[in-house]
């Protein structure tokens, strides 16, 4: 197995939301159940705004809620419920996020972990715990080059900032994708906890910017918390 250079690796949160009706969608793979899935076919606007409703549509006519199993607003993957077999075309009304790349960010560290409970019971004749997964949980750590007041989206007016992102706790979309090749990556919604701006007299300034998870969506129909997937 190679292994892969982590100066390849990229670096991107999101950008402004856009609407977008009638987005075409393309079959893919059951899911490991067997249930139907379809995902946006233009592979750039397949980050979905967490904040706005996806209405799906079979052959020109709105899916019921009875038909769907869950969006996943991360990779726009919609996935129907067992046993329906979708009537093509699959197309849906959404709301799309830009990527945008993190300027001059040359460190990055994800974590994920889970939340152990003690499944442990009276009289099941075990010596030794049980335990099981309760909540997934996941952190991100970055390191860029420049100060936390830099404009990292000069398309947008006015001055997008981290330091104004992690002032009133945005959510932001974070991509992480480690060998640049744009094959397979991370994606999350993080509210930024810490910032740290570094002056040093003899090297660049850089700034030192922590999340941790922060699931999104309107309700459990949406799926926008993270996870690893095809871009």
């Amino acid at each position: 197995m190679s292994t892969k250079a982590g100066y390849q690796a990229k670096v991107f949160i999101n950008g402004p939301s856009t609407a977008a009706a009638g987005e075409g969608c393309s079959a893919i793979a059951d899911d490991s159940a067997g249930r139907k899935r379809y995902q946006i076919t233009n592979s750039l606007h397949r980050v979905l705004d967490p904040t706005q409703a996806v209405t799906v549509y079979e052959n020109g006519l709105a899916a019921p809620a009875a038909n769907l199993f869950r969006i996943d607003l991360l990779f726009g993957i919609i996935t129907f419920a067992l046993g329906h077999t979708p009537t093509a075309p699959v197309t849906a009304d959404i709301h799309w996020l830009s990527t945008l790349a993190l300027p001059n960010a040359y460190d990055a560290k994800l974590s994920r972990k889970n939340t152990m409970g003690d499944a442990t019971v009276y009289a099941q004749g075990d010596a030794q715990k049980r335990r099981q997964v309760t909540l997934m949980d996941a952190s991100i750590a970055l390191k860029a080059r420049g100060t936390v007041n830099d404009d990292y989206d000069p398309g947008t007016v006015g001055t997008q900032s981290i330091d104004g992102v992690v002032s009133v706790g945005t959510p932001m979309l974070v991509e992480l994708d480690p060998d640049g090749q744009n094959a397979f990556v991370h994606r999350g919604w993080y509210v930024f906890d810490t910032e740290g701006q570094n002056v040093p007299l003899a090297d660049l300034a850089s700034y030192d910017l922590t999340g941790q998870a922060a699931a999104q969506g309107l309700n459990s129909l949406y799926g926008a918390g993270f996870g690893w997937g095809t871009p």
